[in-house]
C-alpha cells in the first residue's frame, strides 16, 4: 500500500466517522431557544421545561431519502477501505477505492441538496429550502459537510496515485 492509498484510507475513515456521527445525532435543525432539535433519524423536543424527549421522526420523505443516501455512501467508503487493506495481496483492487470514494461523494452531495427540501415540516414552520428565522442548521449539518470534504480529499488522493506517475515521468523527460 503506497502513501496515497494510506492517506485516502485515513480520510475515508474520518469521513465515515463524521457522516455516521451526524446521521445519528439529532442536530441537523435546531431552534434558537434550544427546545427543538431535529435529525434525520431522531427528533428531540423539550416541552415546558421538562427533560428532552427524543423519538423516531414522522418527518419528511426527503430526510429519509437523505439518510438512506448517507448510509449507502458510508457503506461504499467502508468497502473502499476494505479494498485498500486487501490491495497488498491483490494489487488489482487498488483501482477501485477511488471510484467508491467518488460514488460516496456523489451520494453525499445529493443528500445535502435534498435535505433542505424537508424544511416545510410543520414542527419548524418553514418552507422547502427556507428555514424560518427561529431555526438554524445545527452541528450535525456542519459535521456532514466536513465528511463530504474528507471524502473528496480521499478520492483525490486515491486518484492522485494514478496520475502521480504520469506527472513525475513528464517532469523528468
Amino acid at each position: 500500500m503506497d502513501s496515497f492509498l494510506k492517506g485516502a484510507c485515513v480520510l475515508y475513515i474520518v469521513a465515515i466517522g463524521l457522516s455516521g456521527w451526524s446521521l445519528i445525532k439529532p442536530n441537523w435543525v435546531v431552534t434558537e431557544k434550544g427546545d427543538l432539535s431535529l435529525g434525520l433519524l431522531v427528533h428531540c423536543e423539550k416541552i415546558h421545561g421538562r427533560p428532552m424527549l427524543c423519538m423516531m421522526p414522522n418527518g419528511p420523505v426527503e430526510w429519509l431519502l437523505a439518510a438512506c443516501l448517507i448510509g449507502i455512501g458510508i457503506l461504499a467508503l467502508t468497502v473502499g477501505i476494505a479494498m485498500i487493506f486487501m490491495s497488498d495481496k491483490r494489487p488489482k483492487l487498488r483501482r477501485y477505492p477511488k471510484y467508491l470514494g467518488l460514488f460516496a461523494w456523489f451520494l453525499f452531495c445529493v443528500a445535502i441538496v435534498i435535505f433542505p427540501a424537508g424544511f416545510d415540516l410543520p414542527l419548524i414552520g418553514g418552507q422547502s429550502y427556507l428555514l424560518p428565522s427561529s431555526a438554524k442548521t445545527g452541528m450535525s449539518y456542519v459535521l456532514f459537510f466536513m465528511g463530504i470534504l474528507c471524502t473528496v480529499g480521499g478520492a483525490a488522493l486515491a486518484l492522485g496515485r494514478m496520475y502521480f506517475a504520469m506527472i513525475v515521468w513528464r517532469g523528468h523527460a
